[in-house]
């Protein structure tokens, strides 16, 4: 048998490799994982959080549909078996996250469960994507919500759920960006992009963290339709340093704009004390869930500039949001969701 020294590079065949998009954990960065998941979820178990674990695998209409034409391209699918193999169809899947898993399980065991029901999870989750650098196939997600309320103080609760974990875990310069649906749709009826035009454009703000005004400028006009006095007045406003300050004073001609503000001040006030104001500020072209959020939405960003609404250095973590229904079509009201890649 050949003998390798410490110093020796034990070859590393192809064959060897794990499947592209996947990883292998060794003992040093698998304890680290462990060491992080374990803190976690005693944070979420001192808010009264339960943990809630569900298969790797779901039947494919339960995932199928919730995604929106782009995430349905992204589910894993498993094809039939035995028998029904050569008719190469699918009829289960690997799971794409833990909400609609959670609403399946919400709906068959409603009767069992406390209300509201407050549950978390942190399990893998699959991508049928081509990953890029730093992205997988394969990923663990964590998972907060709440379901069967719709209590302003739900998304505060989740927020400063979330928040304590990651100060347990030491991360250094997150900070939470928060806005409302009703604020986003304000934003469009105080600058009179039509309703047709509306989704789209919000979509291409929402690129004002990755993109340069002026090419958020030009995708706004050549690719969503708006005039390019349009296009500039609400990208100069939003990129502005005053940007909230001039959202805010916009709003005013908005009934719904002016709603979506009220809600996004009652969370920044339920959870002043709690967590510095350099860490949690409005963010007007912060865009999640347009497909099912109802209310306040709001993520976390690590590295993140106390100065600026959304930095372009910033890496989101973490996405939330408070909903009516969820995208699986929930039995009961979902207060608030949290999703941390």
């Amino acid at each position: 048998m050949a003998r390798f020294r410490k110093h020796d590079r034990m070859p590393s065949p192809k064959q060897f490799e794990p499947a592209s998009g996947t990883r292998d954990f060794l003992a040093a960065e698998f304890e680290r994982r462990e060491y992080a998941f374990s803190t976690i979820r005693a944070v979420f178990s001192r808010y009264g959080f339960q943990p809630l674990q569900t298969p790797a695998f779901e039947r494919l209409d339960v995932l199928t549909g919730k995604y929106g034409d782009e995430g349905d391209k992204l589910v894993f699918k498993i094809l039939r078996r035995g028998e029904h193999e050569a008719t190469g169809e699918a009829d289960l899947a690997l799971r794409y996250d833990l909400t609609v898993p959670l609403a399946r399980a919400a709906a068959a065991y409603g009767s069992q469960l406390p209300s509201p029901y407050k549950r978390y999870a942190i399990a893998p989750v699959w991508r049928a994507d081509r990953p890029g650098k730093g992205r997988f196939r394969e990923f663990v997600q964590c998972d907060l919500d709440i379901v069967g309320s719709s209590s302003p103080l739900s998304d505060a609760e989740v927020v400063l759920a979330l928040y304590d974990a990651l100060d347990a875990l030491g991360v250094p310069e997150f900070r939470f960006l928060v806005n409302s649906r009703h604020v986003l749709f304000g934003l469009l009826e105080a600058y009179k992009v039509p309703d047709e035009l509306g989704p789209g454009a919000l979509i291409t703000l929402d690129k004002l963290d990755k993109l340069s005004p002026e090419a958020v400028v030009t995708e706004l006009v050549t690719g969503r339709g708006l005039s390019p006095e349009m296009a500039r007045g609400l990208v100069d406003d939003l990129t502005a340093p005053d940007s909230v300050a001039r959202i805010r004073s916009e709003l005013k001609a908005s009934e719904g704009g002016q709603a979506g503000l009220d809600e996004v001040d009652r969370l920044l006030e339920l959870t002043k004390g709690a967590i510095p104001t350099e860490r949690i500020g409005f963010a007007p072209n912060l865009v999640r869930g347009l497909d099912y959020y109802t209310g306040n939405i709001f993520e976390w960003s690590h590295r993140a500039h106390p100065g600026r609404s959304r930095p372009a250095a910033a890496t989101t973590a973490s996405s939330a949001g408070s909903a009516a229904r969820t995208p699986p079509r929930a039995a009961a009201p979902w207060a608030s969701n949290a999703s941390c890649p």
